[in-house]
């Protein structure tokens, strides 16, 4: 009766295989990793790292909505301002106001600014 072949009593033509499989796999993955390299380079998303924005602020708002509160705001155009961040800032902090004060928002154009994420007013 033969025995079947287990991981315990493989032979070496199939640990060869294994191995043979393994730096084929390892030599795609490189290859992934290099052309991922070279697209990131050619999109220039090293240079959009570079650019440090601006978080939203009170002021910024009222200012781009022509509006004397930010309740008042309906629409607003924020369009290449350097925006990176637009979330409720930290109270205390410069330009601090409540996500909740802009209750009549309904459109927001920030286009051409550096936001990455828009969860802070989802």
């Amino acid at each position: 009766m033969v025995r079947p072949q287990t991981a315990a009593t493989s032979s070496i033509k199939d640990e060869t295989r294994i191995l043979n499989k393994l730096k084929y796999l390892e030599k795609i993955e490189q290859r992934i990793e290099e052309d991922l390299e070279a697209f990131v380079n050619r999109r220039g998303d090293k240079a959009k790292d570079e650019k440090k924005g601006i978080a939203v602020s009170k002021e910024m708002l009222l200012e781009c909505s022509q509006c004397d509160k930010l309740e008042e705001i309906s629409t607003i155009i924020l369009r290449d301002k350097q925006i990176s961040v637009f979330d409720q800032p930290l109270a205390g902090s410069k330009g601090h106001f409540k996500i909740d004060d802009l209750i009549n928002l309904e459109c927001i154009y920030a286009s051409h600014n550096l936001i990455k994420d828009i969860y802070g007013i989802c």
